[in-house]
């Protein structure tokens, strides 16, 4: 027969189903989301006691309701409760995440890269705001904007973008930190003056933060446009290299045709022909044979070379829109390098209908099928 819990949770995503035979268990249930999480007390960040008061202080205050449960104590039922309670309020209501939650993986993953990324993008998961002008604050709140849009893993044109933001980023703090130390060294010769370099400064500041939050709003801005039209460049992209790949194939194909044209026609004359001259013609329907022979070759290379053609100029046009789309991806960047009208035009341009590449006119010449049918 089992052994009978002391209680049951369930915490949905945020933990699971936990059954609770023993305080043992309860206890190393707690200890393991404290070791999962100590790292956040080793993070250089600011605002840490924030991140502390919102995560680790509850979980501290659910470890020591456990440590004082004893089973001959006569409140041992009530003290069970309130551990009860609190489990299902910090983690069935998910006000602090658990280790298995997809969110806490997720943080684990930048933790690889960089615990004070990983603290910050705990920051933009819980709502926690602070005042921070260091690049790791921007890239953590930009991972947990990326979570929220549904994008958890970086590609190559996700990390690209994010490697832009940071380059950008350390460039602004690298000028930002020049500017305060020359305006150090100016205040230590120049006393009289240090009210001004301070509000001179202070107001640098304040335009480095303004100009972070733009470029910040920008890259969002071409982040969106750029994920809504990297499908268009792949699309084209493929259709380029399969038309590439079916020219290569019915120019083949087309070559092939003259060479068996050339073949079957001058076997027919060789064989068909050969006993006839100028002044003995020869029957009709051996004329008929060699004349119609001709045509269905001839007919059947125009339409090989045709479709030749048709794929070459499919071709070119899909290569045209990638690089279109490409430039357009580009200027984007540049503040007011394309207004509303011009991105407009460009975008029917992009995305209006495509040509078939099927040329007309694919059968047998009209004037040879007419006297074939006349009766």
């Amino acid at each position: 027969m089992g052994a009978k819990t002391l209680f049951t949770v369930n915490l949905g995503e945020n933990g699971g189903r936990k059954y609770f035979y023993s305080i043992k268990r309860i206890k190393e249930w707690i200890n393991k989301e404290i070791k999962y999480w100590n790292w956040i007390r080793s993070a250089s960040i600011a605002g840490k006691n924030n991140l502390i008061q919102k995560h680790l202080q509850p979980i501290e205050l659910l470890k020591n309701e456990v440590s004082g449960l004893d089973k001959e104590n006569d409140s041992f039922e009530e003290s069970l409760n309130r551990v009860e309670n609190l489990i299902n309020k910090y983690y069935g209501q998910n006000e602090i995440l658990h280790s298995s939650h997809p969110k806490a993986k997720y943080v684990q993953k930048i933790k690889k890269e960089s615990k004070e990324r990983a603290a910050y993008t705990l920051f933009q998961f819980y709502g926690i705001n602070i005042n921070s002008n260091h690049s790791d604050h921007v890239i953590g709140l930009l991972y947990g904007f990326l979570y929220d849009r549904d994008i958890k893993s970086f590609n190559e044109s996700n990390r690209e973008v994010i490697n832009e933001l940071e380059i950008s980023l350390k460039e602004h703090v690298e000028e930002f930190h020049k500017v305060i130390n020359e305006k150090e060294s100016a205040l230590d010769s120049l006393a009289d003056t240090k009210r001004d370099s301070l509000n001179k400064r202070e107001e640098e500041f304040d335009s480095f933060i303004e100009n972070a939050e733009k470029e910040i709003n920008k890259i969002e801005q071409v982040y969106d446009k750029r994920l809504a039209l990297q499908a268009s460049v792949r699309y084209w992209k493929t259709k380029a290299e399969s038309h590439e790949d079916f020219a290569r194939e019915y120019r083949n194909y087309f070559a092939w045709s003259l060479v068996i044209t050339s073949i079957l026609l001058t076997l027919e004359i060789y064989y068909l022909l050969n006993n006839y001259g100028i002044n003995n013609a020869p029957p009709y329907w051996i004329t008929a044979i060699v004349i119609l022979t001709g045509a269905v070759c001839v007919w059947v290379a125009r339409i090989l070379a045709k479709i030749f053609l048709s794929n070459i100029h499919l071709k070119t046009e899909a290569e045209e829109r990638r690089v279109m789309i490409l430039t357009f991806l580009s200027l984007l960047r540049r503040e007011e390098a394309i207004s509303d009208d011009d991105k407009r035009v460009i975008l029917q341009t992009l995305f209006r209908p495509s040509a078939t590449g099927i040329l007309k006119e694919d059968k047998l010449p009209s004037a040879f099928w007419d006297q074939l049918t006349k009766q």
